[in-house]
């Protein structure tokens, strides 16, 4: 049963303003969590924002954009200004001399890939709560800024609502709490509005110009109102280039109100105050960009900075962009690299689906019903040329994310609300259930991704004593399962450090996994704490515990032993620290037993005896199987991609090797495979078989055998993630004892 009309002069004000100023008191508070949980210059693109911002703080004075000169606002500094020159007023007062210092980079940061394990910090941190004083004071104050600039979004989006109530007929306070509440509890929106970036402006005054275009279509023209939209786009299109997109729709609904009402006059007035604010507010900085860059909006300057790309396929875009731009709409959160719970995307998935299903229900039983219908098509035009700009933009650089669609918010939460809410929804418990997952996620995603390692006062029981040290870092015990990992499984590996002296440098530590062959599984490395713990932030006598996690491929096949490596280095520099023991005897490796891994029966159907860990050459050639008879050794590969001619597989067997002494080999079986590369196709298997010639005389026993891919004609070998492209497969017998695999 619908609910009663809502109108300018029906509705009730003051349980309207009440469900209002609780909503924006809620996500006020939510907000001011989001900014807890990430720690300064954390949140995405936020070291640029107030890199800019700050140097017009200090100068007074936008940055000139040259590209190949590196700057701490990099490709932000081509953005229109409005936004930091606002910040820049609140924070002129603030000595931010200290930039410098805070933005300190993490050489190991995982930038862009929200699959990451470790290494979500971008820059290094001396604590979780440094004092407000400062650069950490101005980007809180600039951080507050903008969560007050999406207060104001969000109350945008309810007047909007507010004024499609009329024209639909129904569900009156409902849209608007509903409407609302998908922007005010959008963790992504949320994460933006707590950092600091330039979308929050444009967000707030896109969101006004679709309120004040409802608003124009629902009471007519008037002087005032087109001097207030006029403001609002010539404000809109000095904050980001985005913000011209709006005048096509605008334009549009005056449009066809003057041919409605016949009053042309009206409409020339609009025209004439839009043109003349255009040209006032935004036109010197557009005129500026001509001056400097020869283009009016600097966007191929920003390209020339931030890096083109080729136009990804309609395949890449229909699959992996737009489950970017679906993932990140709704929460994708750090530099682009922290994923919200699993769960969380399918929920939003299904909430959009049903959506966009009512939308499309209530569309069609407006066909006829010219005032409803006009107002919902116009706010489909604003989504749909905001999401043709994006993908334009996509086709030149990595842009598929979902905040950009923000400014649209009115229009696509309206829309989307006023199709949910066709499915009888129950609104209040279901904008409580966002408001309390949007709460609930800094705790689970944003924060532990920054955890620090906590100190430990004695090694638990599980853990392993040791007497190994790096230098001045003791490892006093770990803690690795001893049992099976499968496809997709993830190994974690616990260390605890104990430095016995201060250390004046920062090093980097590694963890791998390892085969029994010695070949590099799986590779994490970074400083300790996943990236959060310098060594020189370490105290004295005081043990930490480590946690690391090793990923097992899902594609991975085989039945093997494992062994976890870990090693200390400094970085950039690459010379290593080299490990003790209790006598101080070097041990080179540092290896650990780790269980077994295998593929559950998963790499039989390859019909040769050993499935192998995936090993990739060239991004083109995968390396999925092999059996030994002897000395014959066949191969199984695939090809990912097309591979380059004339290539060649070399397998090697390879002495025991000595320190200070190059490799010795024992036997070679060099072949190419019977069809060429060159006529391989992807997807296509094709085996290679190969004899070991013996080359040299050795002990018996197991030795290692090293398998890759070189040229014929130029010699080079096709790149692999081992040493100089150099993997090794497999321990066998010498001398080769003849069998027949299973």
């Amino acid at each position: 049963m619908s609910e009663t009309p809502l109108s300018a002069r029906k509705i009730p004000w003051r349980p309207v303003n009440s469900d209002l100023a609780g909503l924006l008191l809620a996500f006020l508070l939510v907000g001011l969590h989001y900014t807890w949980a990430t720690p300064v210059l954390e949140a995405s693109d936020e070291p640029h924002h107030f890199a800019f911002a700050e140097h017009v703080s200090r100068h007074w004075t936008l940055p000139v954009q040259v590209p190949g000169e590196i700057t701490p606002w990099a490709q932000e500094g081509s953005q229109p200004p409005l936004y930091y020159i606002l910040v820049a007023a609140l924070i002129s007062a603030i000595d931010t001399s200290d930039l410098p210092e805070v933005m300190r980079p993490n050489p190991h940061a995982i930038v862009g890939d929200p699959s990451a394990i470790n290494n979500h910090n971008r820059f290094l941190h001396d604590t979780p709560f440094p004092p407000l004083q400062g650069t950490v004071l101005a980007i809180h104050v600039a951080r507050f800024f903008s969560l007050l600039l999406s207060c104001g979004s969000v109350c945008a989006v309810w007047l909007g609502a507010r004024e499609l109530v009329t024209p639909i007929g129904q569900f009156s306070r409902s849209l608007l709490l509903l409407a609302a509440g998908l922007v005010a509890f959008n963790p992504q929106f949320l994460f933006n509005s707590a950092s600091v970036n330039n979308d929050n402006l444009i967000t707030l005054l896109a969101s006004l110009v679709i309120w004040q275009m409802l608003a124009l279509l629902r009471s007519g023209p008037n002087a005032r109102r087109s001097l207030v939209l006029a403001l609002v786009l010539a404000l809109a299109a000095v904050s980001k280039l985005s913000g011209l997109v709006l005048l096509a729709p605008v334009g549009l609904a005056a449009l066809w109100l003057a041919f409605q009402r016949g009053q042309w006059r009206d409409f020339t007035l609009f025209i004439f105050l839009t043109g003349l604010c255009l040209l006032v507010i935004a036109g010197p900085w557009y005129v500026r960009n001509l001056a400097l860059y020869g283009e009016f909006t600097g966007s191929q300057t920003m390209l020339d900075i931030f890096g083109r790309r080729p136009a990804p396929s309609l395949e890449t875009m229909l699959t992996e962009e737009f489950r970017g731009l679906r993932y990140s709409y709704w929460g994708i959160f750090g530099a682009f690299n922290i994923f919200a719970p699993a769960f969380f995307y399918p929920l939003m998935d299904i909430v959009t689906l049903a959506g966009a299903a009512g939308t499309l229900r209530t569309l069609w039983q407006a066909r006829a019903k010219r005032e409803t219908l006009v107002p919902l098509s116009l706010l489909l035009l604003c989504v749909a040329l905001f999401s043709i700009a994006l993908i334009i933009w996509t086709l030149q650089t990595a842009a598929s994310t979902g905040r950009l669609l923000f400014p649209v918010s009115a229009a696509s939460s309206s829309l989307l609300a006023l199709g949910l809410l066709r499915w009888r929804l129950p609104v209040r418990p279901v904008v409580f259930a966002l408001g309390a997952l949007a709460a609930l996620i800094p705790l689970v995603s944003i924060r532990p991704a920054y955890h620090r390692p906590p100190p430990v006062d004695e090694l638990p029981v599980a853990a392993i004593p040791t007497d190994l040290s790096f230098e001045n870092i003791e490892l006093a015990g770990y803690v690795i399962p001893q049992g099976q990992v499968g496809p997709g499984d993830t190994l974690p590996v616990t260390l605890y450090w104990r430095p016995r002296e201060r250390s004046d440098l920062n090093y980097s530590f590694f963890v791998h996994l390892l085969d029994e062959a010695g070949r590099i599984l799986v590779r994490n490395y970074g400083f300790p704490g996943g990236g959060s713990l310098e060594t020189t932030r370490w105290q004295p006598d005081v043990m930490v515990e480590d946690r690391w996690e090793l990923p097992i491929p899902p594609d991975a096949r085989g039945d093997l032993s494992l062994r976890v490596q870990i090693g200390w280095w400094k970085y950039p520099e690459d010379f290593t620290i080299p490990a003790k023991n209790g006598d101080g005897v070097l041990v080179d490796p540092a290896l650990f037993d780790a269980g077994s891994f295998s593929d559950g029966g998963a790499g039989e159907d390859l019909q040769l005896e050993n499935a192998v860990w995936p090993l990739e050459y060239g991004n083109s050639i995968r390396l999925l199987a092999w059996e030994q008879d002897g000395p014959a050794i066949t191969l199984l590969w695939e090809a990912t991609a097309q591979p380059a001619p004339e290539l060649q597989v070399f397998l090697h067997l390879l002495d025991t090797p000595v320190a200070g002494e190059p490799d010795r080999m024992l036997a070679q079986g060099d072949s190419p495979p019977s069809t060429a590369t060159a006529d391989w196709q992807p997807g296509e298997r094709h085996l290679t078989q190969h004899l070991l010639v013996k080359t040299a005389d050795a002990e018996p026993g197991e030795y290692r055998i090293f398998v890759g891919w070189y040229s014929m004609t130029q010699g080079w070998r096709l790149e692999a993630d081992c040493p100089f492209s150099y993997c090794p497969l497999a321990r066998i017998d010498y001398p080769f004892a003849q069998h027949t695999g299973s």
